[in-house]
């Protein structure tokens, strides 16, 4: 995983070509991180039911995970559920003119799983939010090591 390179005490150096997310864009980082550019939380398997000493029900705690992200498609969704290992949600965007423009999502195995990369979703309206995962994934993940 590539470590990021910073212009200032608040601002590291984010290139992936498209001039609106870099200049959004603050920083990048593994796990649970809510910030400009980068909306990231770990997420639960849905065998697991135990949180803060308290019982819940299987899939309780995955549900209430993944319900933060309002945006995110169902197949994508259904797809993290069926992981049912923790994994990390990783959505990228940038705001212009009071819009949000998602480029796209990925998911990697949980920190215990060494952040490997196991889905890439692209969602931009170009080819410039490709641009935009194919540089961030280096940041956030380890290339696949099986097939998905």
């Amino acid at each position: 995983m590539k470590k990021l390179e910073w212009i200032h005490p608040n601002k590291a150096r984010i290139e992936t070509g498209h001039k609106a997310f870099d200049r959004y864009c603050v920083c990048l980082g593994t796990g649970n991180q809510w910030g400009p550019g980068q909306f990231s939380n770990c997420i639960r398997p849905r065998s697991e039911t135990k949180c803060n000493g308290m019982d819940f029900p299987p899939g309780y705690l995955n549900k209430s995970d993944l319900d933060v992200y309002p945006d995110l498609p169902r197949w994508l969704r259904k797809r993290i559920e069926d992981l049912d290992i923790p994994t990390i949600l990783y959505q990228f965007f940038h705001f212009r003119n009071g819009k949000k423009t998602i480029h796209g999502y990925l998911v990697t195995a949980g920190h215990s799983g060494n952040h490997e990369l196991l889905i890439e979703c692209c969602m931009g309206p170009t080819s410039k939010s490709q641009r935009v995962l194919d540089w961030v994934k280096d940041y956030v993940s380890e290339p696949r090591k099986r097939p998905t």
